[in-house]
């Protein structure tokens, strides 16, 4: 039986801190990306001064403490730490996933209000455990590896199906879908102007206030943390926002008198809600909503007044980059901003019928499931990473009981 052994970071790593490379000298494209601080690329170069398979730290900015493994040369940059001249009693991969499991404790060592950063001294302190039989270590980080591969996989699939989303928005938010299924074009179809610009001949341009009313919980009645409770009605508030829904168990609960006290802000399934405070503009539809939800202060309930327009077709368009720029021009408040009722009933939207918003929807309704059943994936796999971290990098549990 393997002997488990506790080794400081620097007894088994040599912590080179990376050469500052001034921005005016970074490209957009290159042969090998400069790593500087962040968890992405600060830029590009066509030189290199690390090596590829490479476990990297990240020294300082918001990001200090990331790790990363480096399977091709890079640029180190001065706000990054490589590990070099590992020791020959760990396996590099090992020492990555090893890290990589205790990468919220060392991101725990940052210090510094402005730019945070952690101090070498700190970080060589950090405590490797082992096992001294490195075909053990390569068993587990091939476990491991091949858990994180199908991780990748799953990340590459979400960005593709996002890709795919952001151009169908732009096609079906500018263009829309005739009566035959096609996507109108200005070379097949009749367009108009507008105050939006060009639209199709079937649109009309209208002010959110002609078709929408907008309620949200007023001020004095606005809830205390010490109110909230383990069962009951549901509170939503915008930290409860999750890729476009509610995610109900993460919500909190307050007591019935709370939930009765403004039948208005009441939520029903196909309600859409936007943080008017904080994180300003964030987006959610109230999809299988429980019996009994409530909302907190900082966030809008938007329902139809008429049959013109539904929040589905709304929440897609509130989706759009366009709305980003429209809040960005327009929050009100000189310290805290916020998005004022007023200001959102007087913006404008292109709108099609109701039908051909339905057609619009269901298109992008039909990605949006996509794109959670992967993320659905995606959080499966990180929750058995983080059993297996758990049991094997601490010996909880032997290599070979999973083999």
């Amino acid at each position: 039986m393997s002997e488990w052994v506790k080794k400081q970071l620097s007894q088994l790593a040599l912590l080179s801190k990376g050469q500052q490379m001034a921005k005016i000298h970074l490209e957009k494209e290159g042969d090998y990306y400069v790593l500087n601080g962040g968890q992405n690329p600060s830029g590009y170069l066509n030189k290199w001064n690390t090596e590829a398979d490479t476990i990297s730290i990240s020294e300082g900015g918001n990001s200090c403490g990331y790790v990363a493994y480096n399977s091709t040369r890079f640029w180190s940059g001065g706000h990054n730490y490589a590990l070099k001249n590992l020791s020959k009693e760990i396996c590099l991969l090992y020492l990555y996933e090893y890290l990589k499991f205790k990468e919220p404790d060392i991101m725990r060592l940052r210090v510094g209000s402005g730019l945070p950063n952690i101090q070498k001294k700190e970080l060589s302190k950090v405590q490797i455990q082992f096992s001294t039989n490195k075909q053990e270590q390569e068993k587990i980080a091939e476990i491991l590896t091949t858990i994180d591969i199908a991780i990748d996989k799953t990340t590459a699939i979400i960005e593709k199906y996002k890709a795919i989303k952001e151009g169908l928005l732009q096609d079906l938010l500018i263009n829309g879908i005739d009566e035959n299924g096609n996507i109108r074009s200005p070379k097949t179809h009749k367009y108009k102007p507008s105050p939006l610009g060009m639209i199709p001949v079937e649109w009309d341009v209208d002010q959110i206030e002609h078709l929408f009313k907008l309620r949200a919980r007023i001020g004095w009645q606005g809830l205390r943390s010490d109110e909230f409770i383990d069962e009951g009605p549901y509170l939503v508030t915008g930290t409860d926002f999750d890729n476009g829904r509610i995610d109900w168990d993460n919500c909190y609960h307050v007591s019935l008198e709370r939930y009765f006290q403004d039948v208005g802000i009441q939520l029903k399934n196909d309600d859409l809600l936007i943080t008017k405070d904080g994180t300003i503009g964030k987006t959610a539809m109230v999809k299988d909503c429980p019996h009994q939800v409530t909302l907190n202060s900082g966030v809008f309930v938007i329902r139809p007044i008429n049959q013109k327009t539904t929040t589905d077709y709304l929440y897609y368009l509130l989706s759009d980059r366009s709305f980003a720029l429209f809040i960005q021009n327009n929050l009100t408040g000189s310290t805290i901003k916020h998005l004022n009722q007023a200001v959102l009933y007087k913006m404008q939207i292109k709108r099609p019928d109701r039908n051909e918003q339905i057609r619009i929807t269901q298109i992008l309704f039909a990605v949006d499931e996509k794109i959670d059943l992967e993320y659905t994936h995606q959080r499966k796999l990180l929750q058995i990473k983080q059993g297996l971290m758990q049991d094997l990098l601490t010996h909880k549990v032997a290599v070979d009981a999973l083999l």
